[in-house]
C-alpha cells in the first residue's frame, strides 16, 4: 500500500470520526478503520494494531470480521458475549438507560471529557500548597550548616 493510500484512509477515518461527519463520512471511516486495522496485523506491527483497533472499534466498525484473519473462535464469541451479558446487567442504571435510549451509535466522547474536566478539577484541590514566605525563610535559618554525608 502506498504512503499516499494510508495517508488517504487516515484522512478518511479522522473525518468519519468527528462529531459533524455525515453518514457517508462514517460509513468509509469503518472500512477506513478496517483497511488500516488489517495492514497492521499483516505487517505485524502490534502496538499500531492495538491503535488502529481502537480506532475500528470506536467508529463501529465490525471487528470480528477481518477478512483473512480469525480475531476470535466461535468459543470465545460465546464466551465474550456471555461475558459482556453479565457486565452489561451491573452497569449502573442511569448508564443502561443512556445506553438503551441512545443506542450503539452512543457517543461517550463528551461524558468522558467532561469526567476528565472534573478529575483534573479535584486533582488541583488536593495538591499540596506551597510553603507560605514565612515557612521558607525560617526553614532555612534554622540549618546553619548543610550535613555532609559522614559527618558525626
Amino acid at each position: 500500500m502506498a504512503r499516499q493510500a494510508i495517508r488517504e484512509l487516515k484522512q478518511s477515518l479522522h473525518a468519519g470520526m468527528a462529531a459533524c461527519a455525515s453518514e457517508e463520512q462514517r460509513s468509509h471511516a469503518k472500512d477506513a478503520s478496517l483497511s488500516l486495522l488489517e495492514r497492521s496485523v499483516r505487517m505485524r506491527h502490534r502496538r499500531l494494531a492495538v491503535i488502529r483497533l481502537h480506532a475500528a472499534v470506536s467508529t463501529g466498525a465490525a471487528v470480528l470480521s477481518i477478512p483473512g484473519y480469525t480475531v476470535l473462535k466461535g468459543a470465545r464469541v460465546a464466551a465474550l458475549d456471555d461475558w459482556l451479558s453479565r457486565a452489561n446487567a451491573t452497569l449502573p442504571p442511569t448508564v443502561q438507560a443512556l445506553t438503551i435510549l441512545e443506542g450503539p451509535s452512543f457517543d461517550t466522547a463528551p461524558l468522558l471529557d467532561a469526567f476528565g474536566r472534573f478529575v483534573a478539577g479535584v486533582e488541583t484541590q488536593q495538591r499540596p500548597q506551597p510553603f507560605s514566605a514565612q515557612a521558607q525563610s525560617a526553614a532555612g535559618s534554622s540549618s546553619a550548616a548543610p550535613k555532609t554525608a559522614g559527618t558525626l
